[in-house]
């Protein structure tokens, strides 16, 4: 799908150290992801708002790692986002289930779902943080819940799209962290700025810049952009990584694969079909051996 790709994330400081703001815009990013996975009308708000807040998780905590978020309903079902440094971004919704997409939808909304963070700390440890999803809350709510109650960080959050007749028109959202330094005074005054800024509707109905809603939010006060890095659709799928999935089934079902011939399978994220050998898939087995897990996210 062809699509004008404006898709930005911006970070900013206040000069007083007191206040740090993320600002992301991508909704050519989540048109592209919902074009690959073909996303009813029912999970469009939810995919491309899931994608936004993985990218601002990221900023906020690894912006030097993926992070993934999971939204899970009291079925099992899944909606993922993964946000990965390079600017690249993709979702899955319920793979292997297309039938229960409706499901999926109606199992969120009714507030008895989980929502999972993941991402590697720097000593190689995976850090996951888990969260409920009240009913009817917004992305917003639940991303601020999880910085509070997982990271112990004090932040504002703001996640909104834009449909019109079933079609994503625009998505974003910002994060306003409060850090160690903001004083009680500056605190005040900010949430009281705030206030008006509980939507962000016109902002994204305006097609306005990152650097506009960022200067909006902090007024007065003397700020330094940080960063200023573009977003994209991408997938971090290969033929080696299906490989891989493939290699960890059980030693049976390895064996009936094998047996069968040669293989296509494709990836859930993106689409991207891949043909795959007996004697790839049998010198992969060899190599690594199998197990009764299941196959691990590309």
């Amino acid at each position: 799908m062809t699509q004008e790709n404006n898709d930005r994330v911006i970070r900013a400081m206040t000069n007083d150290g007191q206040f740090r703001v993320i600002v992301a815009t991508m909704e050519a990013s989540c048109i592209e992801a919902a074009t690959r996975q073909a996303v009813p009308d029912e999970l469009l708000s939810q995919q491309a708002e899931l994608m936004v807040a993985a990218v601002l998780v990221r900023e906020t905590m690894q912006p030097g790692n993926r992070v993934q978020i999971i939204l899970k309903d009291p079925a099992g079902h899944r909606l993922v986002a993964d946000a990965l440094p390079d600017g690249q971004n993709r979702s899955i919704v319920n793979p292997g289930e297309p039938g229960h997409k409706v499901e999926l939808s109606s199992g969120l909304n009714g507030g008895n779902g989980l929502m999972q963070v993941n991402y590697t700390l720097r000593n190689g440890d995976l850090h996951q943080g888990i969260v409920p999803l009240e009913k009817g809350a917004a992305m917003s709510n639940a991303i601020m819940h999880y910085l509070m109650q997982s990271e112990q960080i004090k932040a504002l959050v703001c996640i909104e799209s834009v449909i019109d007749e079933g079609k994503l028109k625009s998505v974003g959202g910002y994060v306003v962290q409060m850090t160690p330094e903001a004083t009680k005074e500056g605190l005040q005054e900010m949430l009281a700025h705030m206030e008006g800024f509980t939507t962000i509707r016109a902002w994204l109905l305006a097609s306005a810049a990152p650097e506009t809603l960022i200067s909006d939010i902090l007024g007065e006060q003397e700020y330094a952009l940080l960063a200023n890095s573009s977003l994209c659709f991408g997938c971090t799928c290969s033929v080696e990584r299906m490989i891989l999935g493939l290699s960890t089934l059980p030693t049976s079902d390895i064996g009936e694969l094998i047996a069968s011939g040669d293989i296509e399978v494709s990836c859930d994220a993106c689409g991207q079909c891949y043909a795959i050998t007996t004697d790839q898939l049998a010198e992969a087995f060899i190599a690594g051996g199998s197990s009764d897990n299941s196959s691990p996210s590309n």
